[in-house]
């Protein structure tokens, strides 16, 4: 893994935590109880290095510094996490943006709408299928009888979901033809360069049930309840870009410095003497010129002939000194 991919997915999680905590010291935004934004968002670190947009190039050097934090700050405003694949960075352009997937889609209608259950099924050629239209406007399936033979065939030709919920109220059920959920498909906007690429013709099946679930869903997820939300927008320019490009590439330097080069060699430690009374200054004496050596008399000793004096010596005045 790259160390300038992780310098710049730390910078990008590191502010994003760091906004996070002012918006809820500010009362803007509240997460549910039983989620954890920091655990979100350290699966979202290692998310972002693996992201790729639809030219192979990383998400975390084409994209915006502050399109990066917002995609963040948008996952936790869900309170989903990319962990449980409740939802993916996809890049467009210059703009990193954080979707939500029909995991992320149960999951809130779960917390936010009261559903209980959601089951999706897919209606092959051979299958008995049959449903009527309730006066109240809510489709109800009346029969679908299926065989092995049918569902070992791959020709499909609707699909259909059930929702129930947690209270009293009536279950709802979402019926899609294959027209219908092919033409879903096309409007998408899928990510030729991410994991789920060729995922339509690899799981069809589930990809239809994908599909299905997420329009029957559509509803109770858009028009739920913000009790787990921001309560007002937040804006692009809360992040500062300048400032987390710029320590971004010192931290990127600073990384790849410290894994090309060697180890900066540490000084060796030695056994320090017990420190001894410092020796009183000397008071400063005019400088006087050099005195021009006299004859030396006969008998007189030499400078080799004296002893050397031990005087007593501090190392925090030496360092003192050569200050």
């Amino acid at each position: 893994m790259s160390t300038n991919l992780q310098v710049r997915a730390k910078r990008a999680v590191d502010t994003a935590e760091k906004r996070i905590a002012e918006l809820e010291n500010e009362g803007r935004l509240r997460t549910p109880p039983d989620y954890s934004a920091a655990n979100a968002l350290r699966s979202a670190y290692l998310e972002l290095q693996e992201t790729k947009d639809k030219s192979k190039n990383p998400v975390l050097e084409s994209c915006t510094a502050s399109s990066i934090t917002n995609a963040l700050l948008s996952m936790v405003s869900e309170g989903l996490t990319p962990a449980k694949d409740q939802g993916y960075f996809i890049a467009y352009g210059s703009q990193l943006s954080w979707q939500r997937s029909y995991f992320g889609d149960i999951s809130l209608a779960r917390r936010m709408a009261g559903v209980k259950e959601v089951n999706p099924q897919v209606v092959y050629q051979e299958d008995e299928f049959k449903y009527t239209i309730l006066e109240d406007g809510r489709n109800k399936v009346t029969k679908h009888e299926q065989t092995l033979e049918s569902l070992d065939s791959k020709d499909w030709k609707a699909a259909y979901c059930v929702v129930t919920f947690e209270d009293d109220r009536e279950p709802v059920t979402g019926i899609m033809t294959k027209s219908q959920v092919e033409t879903s498909w096309k409007q998408g906007n899928y990510n030729p360069g991410s994991k789920y690429e060729g995922a339509h013709e690899k799981f069809p099946e589930e990809m239809i049930k994908r599909t299905v679930i997420r329009r029957t869903l559509k509803p109770f997820v858009q028009s739920s309840s913000d009790n787990f939300t921001m309560t007002d927008s937040y804006a692009a320019d809360d992040v500062n870009t300048e400032q987390y490009e710029e320590e971004t590439a010192q931290e990127v330097f600073d990384a790849d410095y410290e894994a090309e080069g060697e180890e900066e060699p540490q000084p060796e430690q030695t056994e320090q003497p017990s420190p001894k009374p410092p020796m009183e200054k000397a008071e400063p004496k005019p400088e006087k010129k050099p005195e021009q050596p006299k004859p030396r008399k006969k008998g007189e000793p030499t400078e080799e002939d004296f002893e050397a004096e031990e005087f007593p010596f501090d190392m925090e005045d030496a360092e003192d000194a050569l200050e």
